[in-house]
């Protein structure tokens, strides 16, 4: 029960996180340089949910992203953050990221992980898709505005998760 409820708010974040900072960076002028807020919450997935759970979380996460992202193809960013949350599985199991120095760093190189797949992919199944030069020249800046934005996702999904266990131990309680 806790997964879901915990799956639930991590994606009514993710939504929230997303629908804030797409038109505040668009009106600001500012829309290549997003910090993608909700990688944070898919590298978070990878310390805190079931690996299976958090599969089908952070392929959600990325349908959502794929929404708010005019122009790029449906399902580009679900494949990317699938694939950055099963690197970040496999890192959690030699690194605890938790600490905010290191979850930074994991942050930036997942950002850069991030629009590397997204180059690749572009290059792949997007054939109208021109903007080849501006993908590898925003990537380091990109990461460098991302990194920061990662642990203080980390502390919301914290939050989320200490609701979660407020909500549940009442239920816990009453069926002892």
């Amino acid at each position: 029960m806790r997964s879901g409820l915990q799956v639930l708010l991590l994606l009514a974040l993710g939504y929230v996180l997303t629908a804030l900072e797409s038109p505040l960076l668009h009106s600001l002028h500012v829309g290549m340089y997003a910090p993608h807020l909700t990688l944070g919450i898919v590298l978070y997935l990878a310390l805190s949910v079931p690996p299976a759970v958090g599969a089908v979380t952070a392929f959600l996460l990325g349908l959502i992203r794929d929404g708010f992202s005019g122009g790029s193809l449906v399902g580009m960013h679900s494949e990317i953050y699938l694939v950055i949350y099963l690197l970040a599985l496999l890192l959690s199991k030699r690194l605890d990221y938790r600490p905010p120095i290191v979850f930074l760093l994991v942050t930036g190189v997942a950002s850069l992980l991030g629009a590397g797949i997204f180059f690749v992919l572009s290059a792949i199944f997007d054939q109208l898709f021109d903007q080849f030069g501006l993908v590898l020249r925003l990537m380091v800046p990109q990461a460098l505005i991302a990194a920061p934005f990662g642990p203080v996702v980390a502390v919301l999904c914290g939050l989320t998760d200490q609701l979660t266990e407020k909500i549940d131990a009442p239920r816990s309680r009453r069926l002892l």
